[in-house]
């Protein structure tokens, strides 16, 4: 019986298994290309190192020092590999094949969330654009990102499924995947507050919805009340998630236009109270230990940001909400290819224009979906998560790395678009043969 059925799923789904195959033969051939060991030496390497250090003495740390920097995703994910493979080559080689794995992963929960409301053909080609260099690249990457993209489209696909028979399965499989992307990045703790819209709009059961609620909330408490008492008693401060937040704020005041110089009173607004900050951690050398010296950075990082910010808004509001609710946002959606190494010539140009056309028919899709009233919530919610979500990470760093994982929203966005223009084109050009026909008649 199951083999029947393992068989009668291939025969279904082959295409996607064939799209799923190729993902993974070009990402092996970019760590081919790469090398195995090949890294960024930046926030990469950093989690490798972190989960290494995890393996050894079970404490989360960032950058050899314990962190509350980060969420602590990575360095128990990686530290579990390291504790089975070492911290070699084998260690490397087995994270690659992993993060390769999550890649095609990926692809197969896009085809399932499209594939609800679209034919196959529709949630194949969205599958394919997990096929460009960037994410090829990015799979080679030990970053959070592709782990993180798997867990965002299972959610999309689960919140869907939940809509459609509200089965208990797929509330579960939706918390389990929310709370590893939650330990990957503390960002994505809004999504359940999209997801209860969309679910109350398809007249979800309140009081199914409410029970279900409330396990999400202990789930995320068994997690959210030891990890804040750890902090607590590192830093005598509550810190619910990370306080890695402070540097990329401050460099988002750096972006955009006519924000301020760096020609300012820093030393009033920005010294004197952190001196006075950090008194509660110098010990009796007037010294503080590595891992304060961190998270006060970050404060002292997020004070200058917000005092930035009030000059900024004080000389010039106009180009500071331009920069902010435009450029930056702009940037992310329209300019957004993360791969620093070309795999082949021309490769990010070549990205570029497969997503000009991509947003191209999601805006079709869209415009088409307003006027059909077909999929209007889906198009909704997808809409809402991943335009909030963007300008979460655009009021601080706009960087492209940071938008990358929202394209499986857009890919599923982009799979019922080709639908929606599929079904006007057949709508078109049968009222046009209707109406050709009538002339002929009359004639």
């Amino acid at each position: 019986m199951r083999q029947n059925k393992f068989i009668i799923n291939l025969k279904e789904h082959y295409p996607a298994f064939i799209v799923m195959l190729l993902i993974t033969i070009l990402s092996f051939s970019a760590m081919k290309k790469l090398g195995v060991e090949y890294t960024l030496y930046s926030d990469d390497f950093s989690y490798v190192l972190a989960g290494i250090e995890f393996a050894h003495s079970g404490t989360i740390t960032m950058n050899n020092s314990i962190s509350a920097l980060v969420m602590p995703g990575m360095p128990f994910f990686i530290g579990i590999y390291s504790l089975i493979f070492g911290q070699g080559i084998q260690l490397w080689i087995a994270l690659k094949i992993t993060w390769i794995i999550m890649g095609a992963l990926t692809a197969w929960f896009v085809y399932k969330s499209v594939r609800i409301f679209s034919p196959r053909w529709c949630a194949i080609c969205a599958m394919c654009l997990l096929m460009t260099p960037d994410f090829i690249w990015g799979n080679n990457l030990i970053l959070t990102e592709t782990p993180f993209m798997l867990m965002l489209s299972i959610m999309i696909y689960e919140t869907f499924m939940m809509a459609k028979d509200k089965k208990w399965r797929h509330f579960i499989w939706e918390t389990a995947a929310f709370f590893v992307a939650l330990m990957l990045k503390a960002n994505i703790g809004l999504y359940p507050l999209f997801a209860l819209v969309y679910l109350i709009i398809k007249k979800y059961p309140i009081k199914k919805l409410l029970l279900q609620g409330l396990i999400l909330i202990i789930v995320v408490c068994t997690f959210v009340v030891p990890w804040s008492m750890r902090n607590y008693k590192i830093y005598d401060a509550f810190i619910p998630l990370t306080f890695g937040s402070g540097n990329p704020e401050l460099l988002g005041t750096y972006q955009g236009y006519g924000y301020p110089d760096d020609n300012l009173d820093y030393e009033t607004y920005v010294n004197v109270p952190m001196r006075e900050f950090m008194k509660k951690y110098e010990n009796a050398e007037g010294t503080i230990e590595p891992q304060i010296k961190w998270y006060t950075d970050q404060i002292r990082d997020s004070l200058k940001a917000e005092y930035r910010k009030s000059v900024w808004w004080h000389t010039n509001p106009k180009s500071m909400l331009i920069s902010y609710f435009i450029i930056k946002p702009r940037n992310m959606i329209f300019h957004n290819v993360f791969c620093w190494e070309e795999l082949f010539k021309n490769a990010n140009q070549f990205t570029f224009k497969i997503r000009y056309i991509e947003m191209t028919i999601i805006l079709l899709g869209i415009l088409i979906s307003l006027a059909n009233k077909k999929l209007r919530k889906e198009y909704l919610f997808l809409c809402i998560l991943y335009i909030i979500n963007i300008y979460l990470y655009a009021s601080t760093f706009a960087f492209d790395r940071y938008a990358q994982p929202f394209l499986a929203i857009r890919f599923v966005a982009f799979g019922f678009s080709l639908y929606q223009i599929k079904m006007l084109l057949a709508q078109t050009w049968k009222e046009y043969v209707r109406k050709d026909q009538l002339s002929h008649t009359k004639n």
